[in-house]
């Protein structure tokens, strides 16, 4: 559709996600891939040698996964301009109406746990998976892997999504890889998915079974049978894969602006507290096993209020591991022996600074 321009027009497309930024220049016979077609578009160039910032005040150009069209060519005329702009904003309107996704989940129960599968879907790495606010039950995601350069995004639209969970996690990634779990899906709600409850000794949200590379933001918790978040693969005698020996490492773990509060156990809980490398809670015939390594973990700005056992709690971050400018309100409400610390670090090397807390019974 823009062939009709390609005499007068330069674009350089700028596709921005969480991590990357990819440039693309193309002269010509334009076509808007569709990576772009999926996102919203900012617009800004220049407009017969004059500096033109069209929709700079617009609120939607703060949403996350724009695509950037420069118009430079100087030469450009009103009309075509004017037809080029047109162009755009019919793409923005019927992308809004998609929630910007190329895949939406919705009809989703409200009463059992949601089984969603990898396999269930034609996807590519960088794809982005909506999900329709409203009240639902649990989510379960299964074999869900994008890549380093181009992870999959998990994220409401339409509203918050309000997962009340009375037999399991509010929200499960199994065998998952290169995620980002945002509820950034909707410009006037802070936390853009919430887990109002979840089962009896569940996560909030559980990152767990080899599932590694993930970003989790902008999420409320509250009321959950154990912790708020939790991220590990705990070590099994029926699953040698598990034990440590065996080599797999849980990488790259971003958890940031999120809200946890009344917690039956800690807030956070990352990475395997039962051993480190003389003994273990795991015995294998008669053979102590470990839990994973854990690399580059970055836990921030983060408000964590009134958990019942640790605030934070992390262990075996051999590398990178941060803690900072969280706010850790109230721990340690039901005064269990050993888990009743601010923030509970084990073996590892550890940054940890500009961490506000305030009033508890714990340590």
């Amino acid at each position: 559709m823009l062939d009709a321009y390609s005499d007068v027009i330069l674009l350089t497309l700028v596709t921005i996600s969480a991590n990357t930024v990819l440039v693309e220049k193309v002269l010509g016979s334009a076509t808007i891939t569709n990576a772009c077609l999926r996102r919203r578009f900012l617009f800004s160039g220049y407009f017969l040698d004059t500096s033109y910032s069209f929709f700079s005040n617009y609120p939607w150009l703060k949403k996350h996964n724009c695509c950037l069209l420069s118009i430079v060519q100087t030469s450009i005329t009103v009309k075509n301009f004017l037809s080029f702009l047109f162009y755009c904003l019919s793409a923005y309107s019927l992308m809004a109406q998609n929630c910007e996704c190329d895949h939406v989940l919705d009809n989703l129960s409200a009463t059992n746990v949601n089984i969603v599968a990898a396999s269930s879907f034609d996807y590519n790495p960088g794809d982005v998976f909506c999900i329709r606010g409203g009240q639902i039950a649990g989510l379960r995601f299964l074999g869900f892997r994008g890549t380093s350069e181009q992870p999959l995004t998990f994220i409401n639209c339409d509203g918050a999504v309000l997962i009340s969970e009375t037999a399991h996690a509010g929200i499960s990634f199994i065998e998952s890889a290169h995620i980002h779990l945002t509820g950034t899906g909707d410009v006037d709600v802070e936390y853009g998915f919430h887990v109002t409850q979840s089962g009896a000794n569940a996560m909030g949200i559980n990152i767990r079974a080899f599932s590694s590379d993930f970003e989790i933001d902008h999420i409320e918790i509250e009321n959950t049978g154990f912790a708020g978040i939790m991220a590990k693969t705990d070590p099994r005698c029926d699953n040698p894969q598990t034990w440590r020996v065996n080599g797999f490492v849980l990488r790259n773990l971003n958890i940031h602006h999120n809200y946890i509060h009344h917690t039956n156990g800690e807030g956070i809980y990352v990475g395997y507290a039962g051993g480190y490398r003389v003994n273990s809670n795991v015995t294998c015939a008669g053979q102590a096993r470990f839990g994973h390594w854990l690399e580059d973990v970055d836990v921030h700005h983060n408000l964590i209020e009134s958990t019942g056992w640790d605030g934070i709690q992390m262990s075996l971050v051999r590398t990178n591991g941060q803690i900072h400018d969280n706010i850790i309100l109230n721990w340690a409400t039901a005064s269990e022996f050993y888990q009743d610390f601010v923030m509970n670090i084990l073996v590892g090397p550890y940054e940890v600074n500009k961490t506000y807390i305030r009033s508890s019974g714990g340590t």
